[in-house]
């Protein structure tokens, strides 16, 4: 089993390769038995009418010429000699297979001759047969004396076939299996692109749905992944209003709290309730982008990433943020621009946020990907907290972030729009410290 390919497209074709391999070794194997034994038929018939012309020959002639012209007239598996004055053909015993047929094809070719058949056991010094596939034929000449002859009975069944046989078998293997390679590519091409959308579906549940396409059990595969995309897709849906409509809701007493703290009295309380509220409007109003952007989605184009970034940056430095560029995108690339800036925006805030100081921005260009990075010299994260920082709502320190701002849904946004775009958004803790998030982009 450890020798079996993994893949499903590979484990067909082999058992596929390997079907048709045997089917045609068999079908081989048997068409050149036939042809075996088609050519030991016809040399039986060769021999039986050389033997029995021989006969007829040889009774026109005497004993001594019989004998000087018997090593004259042997062909390879034909030996020819004169039995002893005398001597009688031995008792007739089980024969070998194809010797009947030599005797059916000598009687055929003379009916009125005498001809007994003996199995010859030990191997003579001409004959290349193999032991049982022997035969001495004793026929009677007019004189009443025997011409003997060692007879081979193997044909061409154990050579090996004509090169040019070999070549159509070859060509045929050939064909056979590029059509059995075309076929195990059509049936498992539709199960490619189900892991396919399946793989995509996490990033974009409003992706198309699938076409139904292939055999019958495929199809049926297909159709209950597109009814599992629209659930899954109704179900975030009524989720997402919901929250959206909470969210929207709590902006109304939010307000209203902020009206009624102005009337306190108490400077210190009216601050630390309005601090409060502030950070509580702020918190809505990241969910609400947050639902929106999931309601939304994104809209890929083809973009200049150069002339967008150097415009964002010119934003930041209206507000006294001018953090260092580095690298250039080679040619275009397609994307969704609002969800790429809403990215570098959260990344550049949390940066400034927890490292007002010396911020980096380097674009590398990796030809099928581009990747964007954001350095800064803050205190960083720790390792074991480096994805947990993602989760919504998570902060390393509340008391420090409460007092800094933000309401732990940046990066988790951020990570969320880098998915929709076909990215990924990692945070790397460089040794000399700070911290350095990287946005991975491909082009296709």
């Amino acid at each position: 089993m450890r020798l079996m390919p993994r893949s499903l497209f590979a484990r067909l074709a082999c058992l596929l390769v390997a079907a048709v391999a045997v089917a045609l070794a068999a079908s081989t194997w048997l068409m050149h038995r036939d042809r075996g034994e088609q050519y030991l038929r016809s040399r039986i018939e060769f021999n039986a009418h050389r033997l029995t012309d021989l006969a007829r020959w040889y009774d026109s002639l005497g004993r001594a010429e019989r004998e000087r012209l018997a090593p004259l007239v042997s062909l390879p598996g034909l030996r020819i000699r004169l039995a002893a004055p005398g001597l009688r053909p031995p008792e007739r015993e089980f024969l070998p297979p194809g010797a009947q047929w030599l005797e059916q094809a000598l009687h055929d070719a003379d009916p009125q001759r005498s001809v007994e058949l003996h199995r010859i056991e030990r191997q003579p010094p001409d004959l290349d047969a193999p032991p049982g596939r022997r035969v001495q034929v004793w026929l009677r000449l007019a004189d009443g004396d025997w011409m003997v002859a060692q007879v081979r009975l193997t044909g061409g069944g154990h050579a090996p076939p004509p090169p040019p046989f070999l070549g159509q078998l070859a060509a045929t293997l050939a064909a056979v299996l590029l059509v059995a390679l075309i076929a195990a590519r059509s049936m498992t091409r539709p199960l490619d692109q189900l892991a396919d959308a399946a793989d995509a579906l996490g990033r974009d549940l409003k992706r198309p749905p699938l076409t139904l396409r292939g055999a019958q059990e495929v199809q049926r595969v297909a159709q209950a992944f597109n009814r599992m995309q629209a659930q899954l897709l109704e179900h975030l849906d009524t989720r997402i209003k919901l929250l959206a409509a909470m969210s929207h809701d709590l902006k109304t007493p939010i307000t209203r709290l902020k009206l009624r703290a102005e009337l306190l009295d108490e400077d210190e309380v009216r601050e630390k309730f309005i601090r409060d509220l502030d950070e509580m409007q702020a918190l809505v109003q990241e969910t609400l982008a947050y639902l929106r952007d999931e309601v939304a989605g994104v809209s890929p184009e083809l973009c200049d990433l150069n002339s967008l970034l150097d415009a964002w940056l010119a934003d930041r430095a209206e507000l006294g943020q001018q953090p260092q560029r580095h690298g250039q995108a080679q040619r275009p690339l397609r994307t969704a621009p609002a969800a790429l800036r809403r990215i570098v925006d959260n990344l550049l805030d949390n940066a400034y946020r927890y490292a007002p100081g010396d911020v980096s921005l380097t674009l590398h260009d990796e030809g099928d990907s581009v990747t964007l990075s954001i350095r800064d010299h803050g205190p960083g994260i720790p390792a074991e907290q480096l994805e947990r920082v993602f989760e919504p709502f998570y902060r390393l320190d509340s008391s420090r972030n409460r007092s800094l701002g933000g309401s732990g849904l940046g990066l988790t946004i951020a990570r969320h729009l880098a998915h929709q775009l076909g990215g990924s958004l990692r945070l790397d803790s460089p040794a000399e410290g700070g911290l350095c998030a990287v946005v991975c982009l491909p082009r296709r």
